[in-house]
């Protein structure tokens, strides 16, 4: 019922001495379940519960309380009211009691005034509050205490399942949740799993000898665990590790199938007796694991080295820097770095709209001033590597010096974090420098995650205002599945952390308006190139008064030589000349197509049948494969330039 009764997410956690645990934020019901039994700080949970109900805490011991506890229930039950009671567990006599009290909230105050007078207790004594610790939750000095008459009140509540946003499903779905209801063992419908697909693509190859030789002979392989006493090897275990060698083999879950089906009678036994079961509880569960599974990054020693010393300067540089600054530099220096050892390279480039979609930081002026303030002590920014001629296809790189040679002991990478706009949450700088920050295996309390992300003022100074941001990330990157904290307040990341799909909205709208900048930026022509512009149609300008200046018949004889050296070409020949033609034309920003027409209309008619005659006996002359390969030639240029490929009515010889 707790699901229904409390706001999801909004617990806290308490000591054994009714005292708040600070640092320790409550997830969700089931995290604090788990919270209580590690056995720690945190004795019980509190939650909020929803706007509808209210509860009424009954402090007082013995008979007195037993009394008060029956007033309140007899009133609801006159006023037709849902409500269930729980003993809170301190003492003998002493109660809680929920209520769903949307229409009867004035009348429950006053029902408490008038017990409070009539029995001389205190505020404190009988409190109507709206807090309280869950019905699954144990009192934080003893064990849980099941409500009363636990069913009648979960049937009940599906007459309040309107007013609080149940439905009839979600009823039957708390009852099945319930420990002591039988409605829990109802039969469910049962539907067959299908079988998942692998995330990573493995190339298709043959099983390890091991299991070819246990599906053909039903021999187990020697496996090194097999002797230690805590091992599982039964039947099932040694299935789902051939199954999941199949994974890896690239089989798909028929070819898995048809060689458990043609296997030795004493191999895969179980699987084999049922599809469905396989499906679910076999195949299912090897690819989900190979899915979950982060294989360490392999990094060069050399890179390695060089970018753990490029760590070292980055942190002494961070503690120079104010804290807004000190976030996007940070940021950026360790996309940077994570980008080079990714790549094995210690000089990667550096797009300044790459790095917006990286980083998450959305000003572009931001990044320019992190990359300049990075250059000189943290590595060289080459600002010579933009060509201006390919925009599209050259940027900034940035470069760090190779390791100094110093043997250090250096712990192997364990994973790269995600890049936050891939990351669920939204997170902003400082909660994905939190999250880097994190450790998979040793738990961290929140100050020491402030100063290895160094979101606090000073080196060894963890402010409160620093601790309770750094809090609010944690707790932020919790919600999201990102990072889990102990009944001791210390913090961890799951081993694989969980990524989006498919980009945000946000997100999309970021990389379309970055994908505008880059269109915008690579077709605006800057003052180089309108310089090379204006040059070259001098130049042509200059070539076209030359021609003019030629008499008659020396551009006749001009002509009939190029064309005779041009006719003397292969057809291949001749298909690449006319295409360096066409490039030419193109980047001086002619428009081939209209050029031809307007050629075309120019054109004399009765001259331009003429030589389209002359053109049609030359052409059917020739050999079969000549005229071809010629025809082919033609169709390629006409289709890639946008010829037409006839003469339309507009583009006639006049």
């Amino acid at each position: 019922m707790d699901e229904w009764l409390f706001e999801p997410g909004v617990f806290f956690a308490l000591d054994a001495t009714n005292r708040r645990v600070p640092g320790v934020p409550v997830a969700s019901l089931e995290h604090g379940h788990d919270l209580i039994g590690q056995g720690g700080a945190v004795a019980s949970i509190v939650g909020r519960l929803r706007a509808d109900f209210a509860a009424v805490d009954v402090d007082v011991a013995g008979v007195p309380g037993e009394a008060i506890t029956e007033a309140i229930a007899s009133w609801c039950d006159r006023v037709g009211v849902w409500h269930v009671v729980r003993p809170s567990g301190g003492a003998p006599g002493r109660h809680h009691v929920i209520i769903h009290a949307a229409t009867c909230r004035d009348g429950l105050e006053e029902l408490i005034v008038q017990l409070r007078a009539s029995w001389r207790a205190s505020a404190t004594m009988i409190d109507l509050r709206s807090a309280l610790r869950p019905l699954s939750a144990p009192h934080r000095l003893g064990g849980w205490v099941p409500p009363y008459r636990a069913d009648e009140a979960l049937t009940g509540l599906a007459s309040v399942g309107e007013s609080i946003g149940l439905t009839s499903h979600g009823v039957a779905a708390a009852g099945a949740s319930h420990m002591g209801s039988t409605r829990a063992k109802k039969k469910r419908a049962w539907t067959p799993a299908a079988p998942r697909t692998p995330r990573r693509t493995y190339a298709r190859r043959a099983l390890p000898p091991g299991w070819q030789t246990y599906l053909a002979t039903g021999r187990k392989p020697a496996w090194s665990k097999a002797h230690s006493p805590t091992t599982d090897t039964s039947r099932s275990t040694y299935e789902l590790m051939c199954t999941a060698a199949m994974v890896r083999a690239g089989m798909s879950h028929e070819e898995a199938w048809h060689a458990i089906e043609t296997a030795h009678p004493d191999a895969m036994t179980r699987s084999r007796a049922s599809w469905p079961r396989w499906v679910r509880a076999v195949w299912n569960v090897a690819v989900k694991s190979d899915d979950d599974f982060a294989p360490v990054p392999r990094v060069e020693e050399p890179i390695l080295h060089a970018t753990q010393e490029a760590r070292d300067r980055l942190r002494s540089l961070a503690w120079t820097l104010e804290m807004r600054e000190r976030v996007s530099v940070l940021a950026v220096a360790t996309v940077l770095l994570h980008r080079m050892e990714r790549e094995g390279s210690l000089r990667v480039p550096c797009p300044e709209r790459d790095l917006v979609l990286d980083t998450g930081i959305r000003s572009r002026t931001t990044i320019r001033a992190a990359l300049r303030r990075l250059h000189g002590v943290f590595g060289t920014l080459h600002t010579d590597s933009y060509d201006i001629k390919q925009r599209a296809t050259s940027s900034f790189e940035f470069e760090i010096p190779a390791a100094s040679g110093v043997v250090r002991d250096i712990a192997p990478p364990s994973l790269h974090i995600p890049l936050a706009p891939t990351l669920p949450g939204a997170l902003p700088p400082a909660a994905w420098l939190v999250l880097v920050s994190l450790d998979s295996r040793v738990g961290l309390p929140a100050e020491d995650v402030a100063l290895k992300a160094q979101l606090c003022p000073l080196p060894g100074e963890v402010s409160g205002w620093a601790r309770r941001q750094v809090l609010r990330h944690l707790a932020h990157l919790q919600a999201h599945g990102l990072a889990q904290v102990s009944a001791d307040g210390k913090w961890t990341r799951p081993q694989a952390l969980p990524t989006l799909e498919s980009a945000s909205a946000e997100q999309q709208v970021v990389r379309e308006r970055i994908s505008l900048e880059r269109l915008v930026f690579r077709e605006r022509a800057s003052a180089w190139v309108l310089a090379r512009r204006a040059s070259i149609a001098a130049c042509h300008a200059r070539a076209q008064r030359w021609w003019a200046g030629l008499d008659a018949g020396e551009r006749a004889l001009r002509l009939q030589r190029l064309s005779g050296e041009f006719s003397s070409l292969s057809v291949w020949h001749q298909q690449q000349r006319k295409r360096s033609w066409e490039e030419r034309n193109l980047r001086r920003g002619v428009e081939v197509a209209q050029r031809h027409a307007a050629w075309l209309h120019a054109q004399d008619r009765r001259e331009f049948e003429r030589r389209r005659e002359e053109r049609r006996a030359w052409f059917a002359n020739l050999a079969q494969p000549l005229r071809q390969a010629y025809a082919t030639s033609w169709d390629e240029h006409r289709h890639r330039y946008g010829y037409p490929t006839f003469a339309d009515e507009r583009s006639d010889p006049r």
